[in-house]
């Protein structure tokens, strides 16, 4: 008989563990989801893609005024070849300005600059079905995401070993970091900044 007590004992303790482990992780997604969407200031982001031994590197700067944010870019890319020899003397481009995007629309600046995906960062989602090996503290999340298309709110997106760390305050956000393979086998490395 004691040892049923003791066994029911065990398994009454294991149960409420693992209850308080789900509701405080998903308290955690919780609050990072509500960070996620507060205002700031200024985000930053950059970008690394190496493909093929070559990287390739992007910074961009977000600046919000309502419905309308100001991007500040700089990246790199490589140069399409052209069948009729009329190529470039390098086979990366350096290209920089300024756009203004409102609704997911370049409003303002070079409309036929092609911003990444990631500068829109507002379909980001985190909810529990998306990770697996999580890893949370009071100031840090940090997941493997197993569902990149339903974590960046973009069903098209491909990617294999796609793996997300936010780190935060209690008002803020202050970086997130989301690496990933690409479709056509690049790693790309994605860095926001955020200031309130």
């Amino acid at each position: 008989m004691k040892k049923k007590i003791w066994i029911l004992v065990i398994a009454l303790v294991i149960a409420l563990t693992c209850l308080v482990a789900c509701d405080s992780y998903a308290s955690t997604l919780q609050n990072i989801q509500t960070l996620l969407k507060a205002d700031y200031s200024v985000v930053t982001l950059n970008v690394t893609t190496v493909t093929s031994g070559i990287t390739l590197n992007g910074n961009y700067s977000l600046s919000f005024d309502g419905d309308k944010t100001t991007v500040v870019y700089d990246f790199y890319r490589l140069n399409e070849l052209d069948v009729n020899g009329d190529n470039a003397d390098s086979f990366i481009t350096r290209v920089q300005g300024t756009a203004v995007v409102q609704d997911g629309e370049i409003v303002e600046g070079d409309k036929s600059v092609n911003l990444p995906q990631e500068v829109n960062f507002n379909g980001i989602s985190f909810k529990q079905a998306f990770f697996s090996n999580t890893t949370t503290t009071n100031a840090m999340f940090e997941a493997d995401v197993i569902n990149p298309q339903g974590f960046t709110g973009n069903n098209g997106f491909v990617c294999t070993d796609m793996h997300v760390k936010v780190m935060y305050s209690q008002s803020a956000l202050t970086t997130m970091v989301i690496t990933y393979v690409s479709e056509r086998g690049s790693d790309v490395s994605v860095t926001y900044a955020f200031t309130k």
